[in-house]
């Protein structure tokens, strides 16, 4: 084997603050490695000084971890962003790692984590996804929009949110913003579950409304968005014990 072949265990620091570990040849990173700043950890591909495919991102400033794609070191394609409360929040770090069968050790535990989260979501995700295209097909209908409003679970949707979080988006991302289909559990404890455009609610969606939240007795807006609010055309308010249409008054605004 050549020189340039071989692979070992190393650990660098191309500045100040910033550590990375994992195995090395002398092309450069071999697979994956851990990426550590005073603000956060990453664990992935890291070819050409980049952030690359499915990865692992802790902030541990803004008690945030990110599990998805990565392209260019930022977020695109699917993911899964979970935040928490200072007090809860864990993430696991590579700071005591020093040889080959530690990292390889660390490497294996985070890649099981990443997979699991993905595939587990992923399903669910792209159920949602054509849920809500069917509903989008049927609005023009009252009585096709009025079977299929009433036949989903919509409490079954709301004990989907990752444990312990205060917030939680899994969908799809372009640089760094929610860009395409999401689901949104948000600080509210409303739900969203629609198109987005660069980090704005976009296009036909569905917006869940928390107990704490609903007015009026409406619990759901099913309909169309445009830049986080809700328009005034093709709106559907679904109320607790029967389902309303109108295109006059809207609920209050609430979180992208």
């Amino acid at each position: 084997m050549a020189d340039q072949d071989k692979i070992i265990y190393g650990c660098i620091q191309p500045s100040s603050g910033i550590t990375i570990k994992g195995m090395f040849s002398a092309r450069g990173p071999h697979q994956h490695i851990s990426y550590t700043s005073k603000s956060f950890t990453y664990f992935g591909k890291y070819p050409n000084n980049s952030f690359e495919g499915m990865g692992i991102y802790y902030d541990f400033e803004q008690f945030f971890t990110y599990i998805g794609s990565f392209r260019d070191s930022l977020k695109n394609g699917f993911g899964v962003l979970l935040q928490y409360h200072k007090g809860t929040y864990e993430y696991r770090s590579a700071d005591s790692i020093s040889s080959a069968a530690e990292f390889e050790g660390y490497s294996a535990a985070v890649l099981q984590v990443v997979a699991s989260v993905v595939e587990g979501w992923k399903a669910r995700w792209e159920g949602f996804k054509g849920l809500v295209k069917k509903m989008e097909e049927s609005v023009s209908s009252v009585d096709k929009s009025r079977e299929m409003c009433k036949k989903t679970k919509w409490e079954e949707i709301k004990k989907l949110q990752p444990p312990r979080t205060v917030y939680a988006y899994i969908g799809e991302l372009k640089d760094d913003q929610r860009d395409g289909f999401g689901i949104s559990f948000l600080k509210t404890g409303d739900i969203y579950l629609g198109n987005y455009s660069k980090n704005k609610r976009t296009g036909f969606g569905v917006y869940l409304w928390s107990e704490d939240n609903a007015k009026n007795g409406s619990t759901h807006y099913v309909g169309y968005h445009a830049n986080s609010a809700f328009t005034k055309y093709a709106a559907h308010v679904l109320c607790v014990d029967t389902v309303s249409y109108t295109h006059l008054t809207l609920p209050t605004n609430r979180e992208v």
